[in-house]
């Protein structure tokens, strides 16, 4: 059963919301929460301390004061207009869930920070700043600070935190600034393997360019990488050996200019000779397979753009039932 609190208006033609900002929280139990709520129009201690949070600012945002039920989760959002009562006012069903979240995902933005700017597992940030930084009014003594200092001593990547004047100190945890150590070494690894990886990812191919001659060259096996020497789209043509030409798969259909012939068709558009495993992979030439397709293609033919390779063919396979 989904159960909520709500206030609700006869006939209401349009719901009419406004902009807010939550300046600062009063934590309440149960009791007390329903004895203010009751007497809305009673002047109260807590809203006379926190009259400074509550006002209206030159785009016409409401800036209050959160009454807050820590027992429901239900609040009171309060404008008390200079008065020391709930002059305006809004219930807020469930509020607190909404709260705590903000709180939390602020602490991790700190949490951040401090890992980034510590020295000697140790930050300091100036609360000022940090409520500007966050976009969250922090202070220790508008419910705010406190519901975030609380929310900080249970991280367990922060040893001790410390608020003197309008600072707050940060001391990062002396085992997880052990563990954040060894995991940036072992980042470092493998920022080294997967640089070796990629090095090794590399395969030795003889590459045909349109009027040029063969080179051999060495690239990366990649997808994207196969490709851009191509052109485009790749397809494979078997040769004798355990070799493969890896052509441009529409370079016909693309105009790509003709470059080699290569058994009864021509080629259009660059290609490459190179290895092919057992296993279906792309792998290296050999010196003999190296020198065995550059002499194949040393010569530059000519072509007059007429011969009859050059039309895009299509085939067609029909299956009898």
């Amino acid at each position: 059963m989904l159960k909520t609190n709500a206030i609700l208006e006869r006939k209401c033609s349009a719901v009419q919301t406004q902009p807010c900002v939550i300046e600062a929280v009063e934590q309440m139990d149960c009791e007390k929460f329903k004895k203010f709520s009751n007497g809305l129009l009673e002047d109260r201690q807590f809203i006379a301390d926190h009259k400074e949070d509550m006002f209206v600012d030159s785009n016409g945002v409401i800036h209050g004061l959160l009454a807050l039920d820590m027992e429901s989760g239900d609040g009171i959002l309060i404008d008390s207009s200079g008065y020391d009562y709930a002059r305006y006012s809004a219930f807020m069903p469930n509020i607190k869930p909404y709260l705590d979240e903000q709180i939390a995902l602020t602490a991790d933005k700190i949490i951040k920070d401090a890992i980034t700017n510590a020295e000697n597992g140790r930050w300091t940030f100036d609360i000022d700043d940090a409520s500007k930084c966050y976009e969250i009014h922090i202070k220790e003594s508008n419910g705010i600070g406190g519901m975030l200092i609380s929310d900080l001593r249970e991280r367990q990547e922060i040893g001790e935190i410390v608020v003197e004047g309008n600072c707050f100190e940060i001391t990062l945890d002396s085992e997880y600034c052990n563990k954040l150590k060894d995991n940036e070494q072992d980042l470092e690894n493998d920022e080294v393997q997967e640089e070796c990886a990629m090095t090794g990812n590399k395969i030795k191919v003889v590459k045909m360019d349109v009027g040029k001659p063969p080179v051999m060259k060495e690239i990366e096996n990649t997808l994207e990488a196969l490709q851009a020497e191509v052109g485009g789209l790749i397809e494979c043509v078997y040769l004798d050996g355990g070799c493969l030409a890896v052509v441009n798969e529409e370079g016909k259909l693309n105009g790509m200019e003709p470059n080699r012939r290569l058994g009864s068709d021509i080629i259009c558009g660059p290609f490459f000779i190179c290895g092919d495993s057992d296993d279906g992979e792309f792998v290296s030439l050999d010196d003999k397979q190296v020198e065995q397709y550059t002499q194949m293609f040393s010569d530059i033919p000519a072509f007059t753009g007429e011969e009859p390779e050059l039309e895009p063919r299509m085939t067609f396979i029909g299956f009898d039932f």
